[in-house]
């Protein structure tokens, strides 16, 4: 990775980090990726700290909502100080409170405290979109794909071991026990952000409240913001209406599997990650706008595959592993593109991007309720494949200056 030099405060533990550049990359990913596993534990333990608490199956849902929640609101509000303040130190005390936050999660007696502690392990969580932008503009224009398609690399390793670990772990030594070790992991991530990372400089001297109003001007100045936007919303909401309905095409017939092999697919997933990382290549050498149409096109043909698991896993397996590895590429390489705008405002357009990326996901997933009422699972994939033949659309237009 190829980095521009950054001369840390006289003093600080930065000088470590410039010793021993090369590592950086590695270190963000690490960082971004166990961060971003905290708002996910709790999904596959649900059932477990709801009998352990007595919380009745009618707010079970309310706990991995509360993380989420939390993990948007940070997102919304804390991302963009990014760029008026030292990302280093950003990400250092939103760490800080993490840990606090996770010890809360781990001693909770009660619902309240335990929607309390998630909201706030979500709300510090956000640093993890810190990175993105941190990383980029330590990257080289050459380079800056690929360093952001390993973040992503990690983030999607991240949920994905997040499920499966605190599954694991809870079965065995009881869901406090992840809380615990999870706050034990953020300190130790912490020390290594603080010896390893180097200060970031801050890039406007805003205060808070016209940095938050400065956000809709960046939407309506940059058109290829608008369309990365768009295009990566319109991705996410047909990969989460898919995911939203998979347990219950499983449970139905011909399969009548349980919910955890649903879960099981997320491993299929995987082929994501490396996905992730090949479009960032990819993005340096032909452009990150051609390689996210090519992206979406994949998710396209995926859900013509898909539709096949109606009557044969095989082709579930299959339109998973593909439909994953285009949704995959799609965020890196719009990413880029978006990071690329305006190196003085690139946490504020980290937030608009990943903002969207939430919004549809969110849309997609109500939708897909209407769509399996209305016609089963083929009405779930044709809803995916209106949403990704928009985003197809979008980026085949004209491209934007």
């Amino acid at each position: 990775m190829q980095v521009q030099q950054i001369t840390p405060k006289t003093g600080s533990a930065s000088d470590s980090a410039t010793s021993n550049i090369s590592s950086v990359p590695w270190i963000m990913a690490f960082t971004a990726g166990a961060g971003l596993s905290n708002v996910f534990y709790v999904q596959s333990m649900v059932d477990v700290i709801g009998a352990s608490l007595a919380i009745s199956p009618a707010d079970l849902g309310l706990i991995p909502a509360s993380t989420i929640g939390g993990y948007a609101l940070g997102l919304l509000f804390l991302v963009p100080l990014g760029d008026r303040f030292d990302r280093k130190r950003l990400i250092l005390l939103q760490l800080s409170a993490v840990v606090a936050s996770l010890l809360v999660m781990a001693t909770a007696q009660n619902v309240t405290v335990l929607l309390l502690g998630g909201l706030a392990v979500g709300i510090s969580g956000s640093f993890t979109q810190q990175i993105p932008p941190f990383a980029s503009s330590l990257a080289s224009p050459t380079n800056r794909g690929r360093v952001l398609g390993t973040i992503v690399s990690a983030i999607m390793l991240g949920i994905l071991l997040a499920r499966t670990v605190s599954g694991v772990t809870s079965e065995f030594f009881g869901w406090r026990a992840v809380f615990y070790a999870a706050a034990v992991l953020m300190a130790l991530v912490g020390v290594l952000v603080y010896w390893r990372l180097p200060s970031s400089r801050r890039t406007t001297d805003l205060p808070y409240s016209k940095l938050m109003r400065s956000l809709w001007p960046l939407v309506r100045e940059h058109a290829v913001l608008r369309e990365a936007m768009l295009s990566q919303g319109l991705i996410f909401g047909a990969f989460n209406a898919f995911w939203a309905t998979l347990p219950t095409l499983l449970e139905g017939d011909p399969y009548h599997l349980g919910s955890g092999v649903a879960g099981a697919f997320g491993i299929v997933g995987a082929v994501g990650a490396t996905a992730a990382a090949m479009a960032g290549r990819l993005s340096d050498k032909l452009g990150p706008r051609r390689v996210a149409t090519l992206s979406a096109i994949t998710v396209l043909v995926s859900f013509g595959v898909l539709l096949l698991g109606k009557w044969w896993i095989l082709g579930l397996i299959i339109g998973v592993a593909t439909m994953d590895a285009g949704a995959q590429g799609s965020v890196v390489s719009n990413q880029t593109r978006s990071l690329a705008l305006d190196p003085l405002a690139q946490n504020r357009i980290n937030t608009l991007y990943t903002s969207s990326v939430f919004l549809g996901g969110a849309l997609g997933s109500a939708g897909s309720t209407t769509a399996w009422v209305w016609e089963g699972w083929t009405g779930v994939v044709g809803f995916c494949v209106i949403l990704s033949a928009l985003a197809c659309a979008v980026l085949m237009r004209r491209q934007p200056r």
